[in-house]
């Protein structure tokens, strides 16, 4: 199953098209697959469809198909992954492999426009669209690197080379990807486990939790600073302090969408104002306003909440949720990688709308649970593994 699952986001993410629902099509139809699986129709996942069909319901009468099918692609994924997982382990290597096919599939594909040395601090292994794809390939390799790694270090267990070269092979992607948002993602979910290294710390992972992301709507201050900032070249490279001005102050336009997303959500509250307030990209025409749009999706968090208003509020809450889940399971690595996903799409780039490789991140972030089993609970697990051993044993000499 899981390799199926690889081998349909390894499809999808090679198909590139402007249409973001056209380029999911091998995804949902995974998703929808998983459905007519034995089990799936059972349990607590019953209730979890019947309750996501009554908000779908709400969501078409309110705001018409398209965002219907937002709702849709923003929940369901979570319930089809989780029961993918729950069928068996994963082979976490199996997503280094995915990572080095889609770098040579995109180096075929764009050989005289792929990049992987440096030019202006930047890289661009896809050879076209954003700097944010080469960033989420950098953070999928980082994040499973360091899961590898850190399960290896608690179970003392010696850890091989190859996931050093992934876990430094992947930094370097982020870091040259030129994405700050990513490398500032990286560099806080780093310091959320080292304060988690010895077992969770429940008070403190919340309060860096909500410091991280709520600070992130006040980094219009650093344009106060900017000739100070200046005077450090490499710092100043990083953080682009040149386009402060050029590309709509230090958050390139966001501050402008957040506000004009929440001023949305206060004038509709209840149902949102629907697609049509934003399915817009930078430097488009808003004919509402009369005004070029400073930024476009990325704020897909105040996103929801003008375009789905209470569902959007419903929306946020879920995934504030499944942080809370791993917290609560003193899941250190489950903790770690949904704070990621969390505080990435805070500032833009949204890790958690599953399309392509977040479809990867919530898999790995479901096998945290089985395997913080081992990490929390040893003595217990081993006092079962010797139990069960000595019935074996009973049976047989019972037997003979």
């Amino acid at each position: 199953m899981q390799l199926i699952l690889f081998s349909v986001v390894l499809i999808s993410s090679m198909i590139r098209v402007r249409s973001s629902t056209i380029q999911q099509i091998p995804v949902i139809a995974f998703m929808l697959f998983v459905i007519f699986l034995d089990g799936f129709l059972k349990g607590k996942r019953i209730y979890l469809l019947i309750g996501l069909s009554v908000i779908m319901l709400v969501s078409l009468f309110a705001n018409g198909v398209l965002v219907m099918k937002d709702v849709f692609l923003w929940f369901f994924p979570y319930i089809a992954i989780y029961y993918v997982v729950s069928r068996g382990g994963f082979n976490y290597r199996y997503l280094y492999l995915f990572v080095s096919l889609t770098l040579v599939w995109y180096l075929l594909k764009n050989p005289d426009t792929v990049t992987y040395l440096p030019n202006k601090m930047m890289i661009n292994v896809y050879g076209e669209g954003t700097k944010h794809g080469t960033a989420k390939l950098g953070i999928i390799l980082f994040t499973t690197a360091f899961y590898i790694m850190y399960l290896r270090w608690r179970l003392s267990m010696d850890i091989k080379y190859t996931d050093i070269i992934c876990l430094l092979f992947g930094g370097y992607l982020i870091f040259f990807s030129s994405s700050r948002s990513a490398i500032l993602s990286v560099l806080a979910s780093i310091i959320l486990l080292f304060v988690n290294l010895n077992g969770l710390k429940k008070w403190r992972t919340w309060i860096l939790f909500w410091l991280f992301n709520l600070s992130t709507y006040f980094l219009e201050i650093l344009t106060a600073y900017s000739d100070y900032i200046r005077k450090y070249p490499l710092v100043s490279e990083l953080v682009h302090v040149d386009n402060f001005e050029k590309s709509y102050g230090v958050t390139s336009g966001r501050s402008w969408l957040w506000g004009y997303h929440i001023d949305t959500f206060l004038k509709h509250p209840i149902f949102g104002g629907g697609r049509k307030y934003v399915d817009f990209s930078v430097n488009d025409y808003i004919p509402d306003l009369g005004i070029i749009a400073k930024a476009g999706s990325e704020s897909p968090f105040t996103g929801m909440l003008a375009s789905n208003g209470l569902i959007g509020v419903l929306q946020i809450a879920f995934v504030v949720y499944l942080f809370h889940k791993a917290v609560k399971a003193k899941n250190v690595m489950g903790t770690v990688i949904m704070f990621c996903c969390i505080y990435n799409t805070t500032m833009g780039i949204n890790f958690l709308n599953n399309r392509n490789e977040c479809v990867l991140m919530t898999a790995l972030y479901y096998m945290s649970f089985y395997d913080n089993r081992l990490l929390v609970y040893p003595s217990a697990l081993l006092k079962k593994l010797k139990d069960f051993k000595k019935k074996l044993f009973l049976r047989a000499t019972y037997s003979s």
